[in-house]
């Protein structure tokens, strides 16, 4: 069982130790919490949300996004603030996550899907996301992905990290 702050914290440490840049780490952890909040059963869909590349590529005349969604979902929410009246989301996975971006934006979007293209168009209302609070079980093998990833932000343990300042010292009377 796991508290919505150790889904988000696990969740940010293994974007950025996948190497994700650190905004769009930050936007996936609380996606990432929302979703362990209010689709709990969807959690294995982010199995390997963090494998391979965050290339993302874009096309005009509607704004196009193809990627992971990692990438792609702040992109279309910064775009559809900023004026753009439409963004389609090509072929982003996991497509189950995109709901939990839009919550945390709290700003209503119209989606549909095409083609299996998302088509995002902004709402005027302003949305208040109803986010329960409770443990949730996360599931075994995504937890230890997201740990494995998280690894690789750690700093290594040895005598010299710990003489360069790592961890609590050599004393710990500080």
């Amino acid at each position: 069982m796991r508290s919505r702050n150790e889904v988000e914290g696990m969740a940010l440490k293994a974007a950025r130790g996948a190497g994700v840049p650190l905004g769009h780490a930050e936007d996936f952890a609380r996606a990432v919490g929302i979703l362990a909040m209010c689709n709990p059963d969807a959690l294995p869909s982010l199995l390997n949300a963090l494998d391979g590349s965050f290339e993302v590529t874009t096309s005009e005349a509607p704004l196009t996004l193809t990627g992971p969604l990692i990438m792609c979902a702040p992109m279309a929410i910064d775009a559809l603030r900023a004026g753009e009246p439409e963004v389609v989301l090509a072929n982003v996975t996991p497509p189950e996550l995109l709901n939990a971006y839009l919550q945390n934006a709290a700003q209503d979007y119209d989606l549909h899907v095409k083609n299996d293209h998302r088509h995002l168009t902004r709402s005027a209302k302003v949305q208040t996301p109803d986010i329960p609070v409770r443990t949730v079980m996360v599931p075994h093998a995504l937890w230890q992905v997201l740990e494995s990833h998280a690894e690789k932000t750690y700093v290594p343990e040895t005598e010299s990290s710990r003489l360069a300042g790592a961890g609590a010292g050599l004393t710990d009377n500080d």
